[in-house]
């Protein structure tokens, strides 16, 4: 590939773009964390200003350095390539192995417990979680627990086949990676990242959804790269084909918002396909195919309850809530009757600006589907009449995912970078106390306290930015298979602006992928 030493026309436009991006998105974190709201001053233009000049000139360096990142030297190992996957896994492994024994048995935290009373009964089980996840949790703790008599144990064999499960995916994604890089030193830190990063280390320890769904996203991106290359090579492997189709249905099944943005990577795909559109439409009714069967049999049978809804108008819940409670708001007593009569006084009471989850329970779901039209109605006008509010509640509500030195709030009002308080009867027997003792600080309300460099370090907005900067870079390079995928990656992301909080498992996904951009940036001599 011809490396560009010089900064031309369309360089200068995403340049420009992502640095108008970048400069944006820290002015209105910085105004919103700091005092909840958004303002335009003389010293907002000045800000944006310098922010967008430095970012400009930093993102030049960043793209010329690019230009010129090379692999001096590439090995070439004589052993197969299955080999080096399985040394690559049973390396993974190894350090899960080390993680397992410090957060023994496991983080059974976040829903978890919700989906294995889900399981065994006491609550309906329903389509609000991942059906699969919560049978295959339940099935494996609660077998494990009524065979033993020890829960604990249950949650250790989940944590163990979920840490599996990752290994195997993340090692398919570096054999990937060292296949194109040729590279020992890059394949050894991308194996030291997805082992021992703290991140990592707690999403996959972790007994939640998001974490099978990391391994199978990270899966179906390789997947898409490899059978990219073999399109363009008219070469399509069956097996791999199939794989990808299974890989991706997975993706879909567990986690519930990625089936809005599966269609932004169907349409990325597709115009690689042209002379092998057979192969596309049968990879593509897999996955149709594959999700109808679960959708259609698989979850009739196992459901016995009904979603109420209320999980998708957490944004217009977070809004008419802050408007309700703004000074100055233009709203009604009418329309504020409405209100209250919709959250009722704990709902309204236990209102935050970060966590859409608090009146989202307290919602009256039988008055709103009573009265659909005009509450609808009334949203709509409300945000109308008080723009600048609404607008103001998403961006407090989201700027944990886009903003560096945003404070994390995950639940109940507790700060916090992850969740460590495990539920149900699940309690921590750590063998590594002193290790523990660190990841602990990760669920402290003092994460990143008086230390910016280390929110910066672990923070989501980080690797978004860092994401941001490579999808302009494989822009820049025309490496448009990377466009492709990276375009399904951003609507992904963005399906979580809608959510009620912004937790950073559900961005897990930005970390991982870090391997990957090693591919995008670096050449072999």
């Amino acid at each position: 590939m011809k490396i560009k030493n010089s900064i031309n026309k369309k360089r200068k436009i995403i340049l420009a773009i992502i640095s108008m991006l970048i400069s944006m998105l820290m002015i209105l974190g910085y105004q919103i964390e700091n005092t909840s709201h958004i303002y335009f001053s003389a010293w907002t233009v000045i800000s944006f200003a310098a922010v967008f000049l430095l970012s400009y000139f930093v993102l030049a360096m960043v793209f010329w350095g690019f230009d010129g990142a090379k692999i001096k030297k590439p090995v070439s190992l004589s052993i197969p390539e299955w080999k080096i996957y399985c040394i690559i896994t049973l390396v993974l492994l190894a350090f899960y192995a080390f993680q397992f024994l410090v957060l023994c048995p496991g983080l059974f935290v976040f829903d978890a417990d919700w989906q294995y009373n889900m399981y065994i009964g006491k609550e309906a089980l329903t389509e609000h979680h991942p059906v699969l996840h919560t049978l295959l949790m339940g099935f494996v703790i609660d077998t494990v627990f009524q065979l033993t008599g020890s829960f604990n144990g249950g949650v250790a064999i989940y944590t163990i086949l979920q840490a599996t499960i990752c290994a195997l995916c993340f090692s398919y994604m570096l054999l990937y990676v060292f296949r194109k890089t040729k590279s020992l030193v890059t394949i050894t830190l991308s194996i030291l990242f997805l082992g021992l990063y703290p991140t990592m280390a707690l999403q996959v320890m972790s007994a939640t959804k998001d974490t099978f769904f990391l391994a199978f996203l990270i899966l179906s991106l390789t997947l898409s790269l490899e059978l990219l290359e073999e399109a363009r090579c008219g070469n399509i492997t069956r097996w791999k084909a199939g794989s990808w189709s299974v890989s991706v249905v997975l993706m879909v099944i567990f986690r519930n918002n990625c089936l809005y943005a599966v269609p932004f990577l169907l349409i990325g795909l597709l115009p690689f396909f042209k002379e092998r559109k057979k192969a596309f439409a049968g990879m593509f009714m897999g996955v149709v195919l594959l999700f109808g069967l679960y959708k259609c049999v698989v979850v009739p049978v196992a459901i016995n309850g009904t979603v109420d809804g209320r999980e998708m108008l957490s944004v217009p819940i977070q809004q008419m809530v802050r408007i309700y409670h703004e000074d100055g708001a233009d709203i009604t007593a009418e329309e504020k009757a409405v209100v209250e009569r919709l959250f009722g006084e704990r709902g309204l009471k236990r209102y935050h600006p970060k966590v859409a989850d608090f009146p989202k329970y307290d919602l009256d779901m039988v008055y709103y589907k009573e009265n659909r039209a005009k509450i609808n109605g009334m949203y709509l006008d409300l945000v109308r009449r008080n723009f600048k509010i609404a607008v103001e509640s998403v961006l407090e509500n989201t700027c944990g995912f886009w903003y560096p030195d945003s404070v994390l709030v995950f639940s109940d009002n507790m700060q916090g970078y992850w969740q460590f308080d495990n539920l149900y009867i699940s309690e921590s027997k750590t063998l590594l106390p002193q290790i523990y003792d660190f990841y602990q600080q990760f669920g402290s309300s003092k994460y990143g306290e008086d230390n910016l460099l280390k929110m910066i370090i672990y923070s989501p907005a980080t690797f978004f930015f860092l994401f941001v900067i490579c999808f302009g870079y494989a822009i820049d390079q025309k490496r448009y298979q990377y466009v492709a995928i990276f375009s399904f990656v951003l609507a992904l992301w963005l399906t979580y602006l809608l959510g009620p909080v912004a937790l950073v498992r559900y961005v897990a996904f930005l970390f991982a992928m870090i391997p990957l951009y090693v591919t995008l940036i670096f050449k072999c001599d």
